[in-house]
């Protein structure tokens, strides 16, 4: 667990909606582009620890101006073919968490035409707070050839600067070939497990380099 992290786990109540295949590849297209070395725009540079896996910084990317993207593997896995992932994504500017996991949700939806293995939970904060969770399964290619599972959690923050924004902190499992079947038996359970983790883990404490 890094050092600095303040926000406490929240209790998550699941979204009576249930939505089946009807998830988008958006780490599927993230992630083939990573190369090079990674810049920490963010102040979170590693290890993040979660579910006994220890996830260093790999990848970043600062595609536009109010959107900020850094990756982190564990030690001899790499963006472009990795099994585990945790990501964090930071959007600055006025939309809350619940209009960027809104978007999210129309892209599952709009993706899910073609992705039969997919579908999607979705959790919000029991508190009340502008905070969510999305537990999602997608694949891509002729049989499923990569399966990636994704849990993201959102909220709403404010930076040390004062600019506020939407935080999304990931993880993602993903498998390739002849591991696609044992790890969607494996998953049946570990998706909670990891969910959960996620869940429990506190958000880092962002402060964007300028």
């Amino acid at each position: 667990m890094e050092p600095g992290c303040k926000t406490q786990p929240l209790k998550m109540e699941p979204n009576k909606k249930r939505y089946m295949s009807l998830v988008a590849p958006v780490l599927l297209s993230l992630s083939v582009s990573a190369a090079g070395g990674a810049i920490d725009y963010l102040s979170v540079p590693g290890p993040i620890s979660i579910s006994q896996l220890n996830y260093d910084l790999a990848w970043s990317s600062h595609p536009k101006d109010n959107f900020y993207i850094q990756e982190y593997v564990p030690p001899g896995e790499t963006p472009e073919h990795y099994s585990n992932m945790v990501l964090l994504q930071v959007f600055i500017g006025s939309k809350s968490a619940k209009d960027v996991v809104g978007a999210l949700v129309k892209i599952i939806e709009e993706r899910g035409r073609t992705d039969p293995i997919a579908h999607h939970e979705l959790f919000q904060s029991a508190a009340g707070k502008d905070e969510y969770l999305i537990d999602f399964l997608q694949s891509e290619g002729p049989g499923a050839e990569v399966v990636e599972w994704n849990a993201y959690h959102y909220k709403t923050f404010t930076d040390n600067s004062g600019r506020t924004g939407v935080l999304l902190f990931g993880i993602s499992r993903r498998a390739h070939g002849e591991q696609v079947r044992p790890f969607l038996i494996g998953l049946k359970t570990e998706r909670i497990k990891l969910r959960n983790a996620l869940n429990a883990h506190p958000f880092p404490d962002i402060s964007i380099k300028q």
